[in-house]
């Protein structure tokens, strides 16, 4: 949970997939398994830099992870905006769009 699907299926060890130092090696683990990729990541850094983004991401992401469940287990309000929760609305495929561009 929390791994995105390309992660999962890159055929990285599962044990990484756990929270405290496991995840951290995980981190680790898929820098390096993508280091030689041109495209992978952010275009441009050292691997350095690539550690850092990653373990700042990992810890932004369990930080929100937090807010995330809290939320997923309340009742919607009743003045939530239709726009959120119509099926007809363009709002929520923008919002899963730019999930995925800022991920």
């Amino acid at each position: 949970s929390g791994i995105n699907a390309e992660y999962r299926s890159s055929g990285i060890n599962a044990e990484y997939r756990s929270s405290g130092i496991n995840a951290e090696y995980g981190q680790l683990d898929r820098v390096l398994y993508h280091m030689d990729e041109n495209d992978y990541g952010i275009v441009n850094y050292s691997l350095v830099e690539l550690f850092a983004h990653s373990f700042h991401m990992s810890a932004l992401w369990a930080r929100a992870k937090l807010y995330y469940d809290e939320l997923a287990l309340s009742p919607l309000s009743s003045t939530i905006c239709n726009c959120l929760t119509s099926p007809d609305s363009d709002v929520l495929p923008a919002l899963v769009l730019l999930s995925l561009y800022i991920k």
